[in-house]
């Protein structure tokens, strides 16, 4: 989505550059062709300056432009490894999940690495709700469903914090 966002900006800010130019050259038609219809000297200062008045103030809005982009472009690469972790949030509460629901052995080398790496992940709710127990060793860990929900509801919030942070950056 931030990258949507970035092309519609950059799309906009395109669209101003061109704007401001064909003001820019208005401007300096309407002044070309009104010092044609009456030739004066003393017009020459006025007009150099309302030409460097022009011409500042383009230069400081495509400065401004490419501040705002190179801005947006890193909360986009933000965005991108944030969504990398949750991403292995997800896939190892999911590898305990599946390892609690076929009763793999706790003393495989596997099913110990996924247990201490889902640990710090799985704690805090650990204690919210008591698994299923379906018969013949299978275990359905509803924690661990419970921690998949509230670390997407997680992802979802931070995704979105960081989507309004390069809004607001690029309406700015």
């Amino acid at each position: 989505m931030i990258d949507e966002t970035l092309a519609s900006d950059d799309a906009r800010r395109t669209a101003g550059r061109g704007d401001v130019k064909s003001e820019i050259g208005g401007d300096v038609d309407a002044e070309i062709a009104a010092r044609a219809a009456s030739p004066r000297t003393d017009d020459s200062p006025r007009i150099e300056a309302v030409a460097s008045a022009l011409r500042s103030k383009a230069v400081d809005e495509v400065v401004s432009n490419e501040r705002e982009v190179r801005v947006a472009r890193g909360v986009a690469r933000l965005s991108q490894v944030v969504d990398f972790l949750f991403c292995g949030v997800y896939a190892v509460l999911a590898l305990r999940f599946g390892l609690a629901l076929l009763a793999a052995r706790s003393g495989a080398g596997f099913a110990q690495v996924v247990t201490a790496i889902s640990d710090p992940l799985y704690e805090p709710f650990r204690a919210i709700i008591a698994g299923v127990d379906l018969g013949t060793g299978h275990h359905v860990v509803l924690p661990i469903v419970v921690a998949i929900i509230a670390y997407l509801l997680a992802h979802l919030g931070v995704h979105q914090l960081l989507r309004v942070i390069a809004e607001r950056r690029a309406a700015i």
